[in-house]
């Protein structure tokens, strides 16, 4: 018969209010949004006694800026442990918050996850600041459920920055975990080390995934967040940005990273909507344990996507004779014609190996859009792998290659494939390219696959009715032992046709109706009068009434400011008349009715 009743006071002192009914267990259950006692009415028979009250602590809700530093206690501003830190504001905060790493008080040894929850009042206004100052958080996970150094479980508007995580001599190993949501967040300027040995999936750098045991389970990871500025070494992922279906992750965002010595997949995304992959370095300068190279591996689900003025490089520099595969940039997405995925001004070089090579792969990806890359296969050293420039799988709408520079020097026995067209009926758009074959190597080289191979550009027009504007060139790359890419050859400055693409690769404006092909835009020095006409060339000298044909010069001098008009007479003689007005560049499509001969006006300074 004895009944248990709780009681509640603000000052600990009368008034008290019931929080609740009599029951007959002393176990009550309550919240409280203020420091609050409490005390227990127990009755029996009638009679009533008060237990001793207790105080519950609700701490305000804060903000300000404080210390971690390790060798100075918890206490006035300072907080010894990251764990002290975050409990702190595990009630909320109201207004910005920074802890600020003390220079040389790590490094700091954590036993577990690190985890950040959902803080209550953080916004875009009101942060969360973790400023590393360069020192180290280490963790060597055994535990296959607590892989993570910081797993940010829900967190929003947290900033990580400039931490030193290193992960790489644990059985498990994930830098920093997102999931369960966790938008709005930034992780920039940090450095994570990983294992550069190990060939499991058991480690990667940063990680959005709806497991705490895997990197790329689906779910509602996040976000609308910014990963920028860091340096990713080693692990089986250096990324992996992965959202649900079929409500999409959103802009999420990747740039400005090194990604470097990881075992299979450099940058992984999936399930995203208009999330962008900019300004990546991606490469495998030193690791010796490797197996197929992804450079940017964009699969199902990713609409909208944006993968710009990355950098993929270097893919077996530690071990130069190995047979894996290559894929510069992998797409096995459907964008849609509203929200294409796009590659552009992305630059592909200087990838060691002996296994066959793709520049851009796409299986099966509607609707995407490859502009104004240079993709440059020039490993001579190779002795042996297949190479493909473009490689297209599978039949899909929507798909096309324009303005791109597509070089090919790698030696070895393997074939060689500027653009090929496993399935001959899928319609690619593919113009205004340029295509060069300078392998010493024994295996065949070829502009293109359509159907069967198409060793010169000539063939692989007629057969494929495509590339009418593209040439064949040396670009002249200004120097390719340093990264340079630019190219110097001036008989193809000019020559792509205007895409929507308004900068290159290191953000100078592209010229709007004529831009450069490939990652770079080239300012091209002024011509010198008078100019140098050439020899006419045509990329066929018989051809059907109304067929397409391409007219170019051979020898002739370039520079800014030289205009080129082509001119016909069916005599070759007086009187000429001008096809078309002058324009940029000397490559021209046109169409006759009779045979008919022409010849080019080169004029410089007007």
């Amino acid at each position: 018969g004895q009944t248990y009743k709780w009681q509640q006071s603000v000052t600990g002192n009368a008034p008290w209010s019931d929080v609740d009914t009599a029951k007959s267990s002393p176990s009550q259950s309550t919240s409280q949004l203020v420091s609050t006692y409490y005390r227990c009415a127990v009755t029996c028979g009638g009679n009533t006694v008060y237990s001793d009250s207790l105080q519950v602590l609700s701490p305000l809700a804060i903000n300000g800026s404080f210390t971690i530093n390790s060798a100075l206690p918890t206490g006035s501003g300072n907080f010894a442990t990251f764990t002290d830190a975050l409990d702190y504001i595990k009630c909320g905060i109201n207004g910005p918050v920074v802890f600020d790493i003390a220079p040389g008080s790590g490094p700091y040894i954590l036993s577990n996850t690190l985890e950040i929850p959902i803080i209550n009042g953080a916004s875009s206004t009101n942060t969360v600041t973790i400023k590393g100052n360069g020192e180290t958080i280490s963790y060597n996970s055994t535990n296959t459920n607590e892989r993570a150094a910081i797993l940010l479980n829900g967190a929003d508007y947290i900033i990580l920055d400039s931490l030193n995580i290193d992960v790489s001599a644990g059985t498990y190993g994930f830098g920093i975990h997102l999931m369960n949501n966790a938008d709005h967040n930034i992780i920039r300027n940090c450095t994570i080390l990983n294992n550069t040995s190990a060939t499991s999936t058991n480690y990667a750098g940063i990680v959005m995934s709806n497991s705490l045991t895997t990197a790329t389970t689906a779910g509602d990871n996040g976000s609308n967040n910014l990963i920028e500025n860091n340096r990713i070494v080693g692990g089986y992922y250096g990324i992996t940005i992965v959202g649900s279906t079929p409500a999409l992750a959103e802009n999420n965002i990747v740039r400005n990273n090194s990604v470097e010595d990881f075992y299979f997949y450099g940058i992984y995304t999936i399930y995203q909507n208009n999330n962008r992959v900019q300004n990546n370095e991606i490469h495998r300068p030193l690791r010796s344990t490797v197996s197929t190279f992804y450079g940017i591996y964009l699969t199902t689900g990713n609409e909208g996507s944006v993968i710009d003025g990355n950098r993929i490089h270097n893919g077996f520099t530690g071990a130069t004779t190995s047979t894996s595969a290559f894929y510069g940039i992998y797409v096995s997405s459907d964008g849609t014609a509203v929200s294409p995925n796009k590659l552009i001004n992305n630059l592909i070089y200087n990838n060691e190996g002996n296994g066959t090579h793709y520049g851009i792969y796409n299986t099966s990806g509607e609707y995407m859009q490859a502009y104004h890359n240079t993709i440059a296969l020039d490993y001579t050293a190779a002795t042996a792998g297949t190479t493909y420039g473009f490689y297209q799988v599978t039949t899909a709408p929507g798909i096309e290659f324009k303005n791109n520079i597509v070089y090919i020097t790698r030696g070895g026995s393997g074939a060689k494939y500027c653009i090929y067209k496993s399935t001959a009926t899928t319609p690619i758009e593919s113009n205004h390219n340029v295509f060069y074959l300078g392998s010493a190597g024994s295996g065949a080289q070829n502009i293109g696959y359509q159907t069967s191979a198409q060793a010169t550009l000539g063939n692989w027009q007629t057969t494929s009715s495509q590339d009418a504007n593209s040439v064949v060139a040396d670009p002249l790359f200004a120097n390719p032992g340093s990264g340079d890419y630019l190219f110097t050859e001036l008989n193809i400055n000019n020559l792509g046709t205007p895409v929507g693409v308004l900068t290159d690769i290191n953000g100078s404006p592209r010229n709007p109706s004529a831009p450069d092909p490939g990652a770079y835009e080239f300012v091209a020095p002024p011509c010198i009068a008078p100019p140098t006409a050439g020899n006419a060339t045509s990329n066929k000298l018989n051809v059907c009434i109304g067929e397409d044909f391409s007219l170019n010069l051979s020898g002739n001098s370039t520079g800014s400011g030289q205009t080129y008009k082509w001119q016909q007479s069916v005599t070759g003689n007086a009187p000429w008349v001008d096809v078309d007005t002058a324009i940029a560049t000397p490559s021209y499509t046109t169409s006759q009715l009779v045979s008919t001969y022409y010849r080019c006006a080169v004029t410089c300074g007007g």
